[in-house]
């Protein structure tokens, strides 16, 4: 089921199915094969940078980015495209049932509705997830309580994706030692600690460097790898905000098993110089505070 985007590659994937549903307006086709060359050399030589290499034959890695796709390095690319060309248009062909004529004047790389797709053949029905899941039914006997699972496919490197992220890593789990002006250092998951005492009070004898964001979003990204980076790195972001938000506000913020971060008002007062002994007016002020959760202070002093 095509639900926004179902074009050029992930086209060719859709046709490995027997039944393609997609909504009216999903977007699909784009049928043919792409190389892209940029030719930067007079950029390149107005900043005078020159790019040089050594290849074990004329077209090994070409073409360069300081020169234009033309002659013998043009065909070298052009070959390997049009072979999967090719082959595209054959197995549209093929699994859309459509006579290799037809399946060819809809290769032109095109993009096209879902509704046109129904009338091109490239596409089987207008329809959602309903209608996929009734038509397995009627058609393969898939039984209707079948559970739906949802793949995504993975990458190295939006909220809609925060319940199936924490529905395997809850909050609490996330723990964090000490919130620093900056960054948050030191998770307890990884079983870091970012300062010389812990929130209990204990003395760590040799404290290991505090762990910033970005590292805490790649640890996240190695250990969920059916998650995108960016996504990862958007939750924690919204999370963080949330807290520093809500803190804005004066709420306190309580994150079950973890602890809870609150708001702190410091009255105007009359304090002292340490070093003249004159009284100075010190203005009203609000200070962050944390107080750990029982299973923080547990794990601190865990044996």
């Amino acid at each position: 089921m095509i639900k926004e985007l179902g074009a050029s590659a992930a086209y060719m994937a859709a046709i490995g199915t027997d039944q393609i549903f997609a909504r009216r307006l999903s977007i699909v086709g784009s049928i043919g094969v792409l190389y892209q060359h940029i030719n930067a050399g007079k950029l390149l030589d107005t900043i005078g940078v020159d790019l040089d290499k050594v290849a074990s034959g004329p077209l090994k890695a070409e073409p360069d980015y300081d020169e234009p796709m033309v002659g013998d390095v043009r065909a070298s690319i052009g070959a390997p495209v049009d072979d999967s060309f090719q082959w595209f248009v054959d197995i549209v062909a093929e699994r859309r049932n459509l006579a290799r004529p037809v399946a060819l004047g809809l290769a032109d790389g095109r993009i096209m509705s879902g509704r046109v797709g129904v009338e091109t053949g490239l596409i089987d029905a207008v329809g959602g997830e309903l209608e996929a899941q009734a038509w397995l039914e009627a058609e393969r006997d898939v039984p209707k309580d079948l559970q739906i699972v949802t793949a995504r496919p993975l990458e190295s490197s939006g909220p809609g994706w925060i319940g199936t992220f924490w529905a395997d890593k809850p909050v609490q789990r996330l723990v964090c030692l000490r919130m620093g002006p900056s960054r948050l250092t030191g998770w307890s998951r990884f079983g870091r600690l970012a300062q010389p005492r812990n929130l209990a009070g204990h003395k760590v004898s040799h404290p290991e460097p505090g762990m910033i964001k970005s590292e805490l979003v790649e640890k996240l990204a190695a250990e969920n790898p059916h998650l995108f980076q960016r996504d990862i790195e958007n939750i924690v972001n919204a999370i963080l905000d949330e807290i520093g938000d809500a803190m804005a506000r004066g709420d306190r913020v309580e994150l079950r098993g973890f602890g809870a971060f609150s708001v702190k008002n410091r009255p105007a007062r009359v304090g002292r110089n340490p070093r003249t002994g004159e009284q100075v007016d010190v203005g009203e002020k609000y200070v962050p505070q944390f107080k750990a959760g029982k299973e923080i202070h547990e794990r601190l002093n865990r044996s």
